[in-house]
């Protein structure tokens, strides 16, 4: 199956409005990048304070919703 992908992106505050929009656009293939509250999560979810330096130097203003629509659901329109 083939897939097309679509990154959209969104200032923090917008994040969860847009993403509410999209789940409804594409409810089976939706993706989001937020790193605004990285140190936190990561020691929340995996009890770490160790960050791939990579990670920190990620965009924090802004989150990146990946969009991935099957070919057959014409992802042109």
């Amino acid at each position: 199956m083939n897939w097309t992908e679509i990154v959209i992106k969104v200032l923090k505050k917008d994040l969860e409005t847009t993403e509410n929009i999209a789940n409804m656009i594409v409810p089976y293939g939706i993706y989001v990048e937020d790193y605004s509250d990285l140190e936190n999560e990561a020691k929340l979810i995996a009890h770490i304070d160790l960050i791939d330096e990579k990670l920190l130097k990620k965009d924090r203003k802004h989150s990146l919703i990946h969009l991935y629509i099957k070919e057959s659901d014409n992802p042109a329109e």
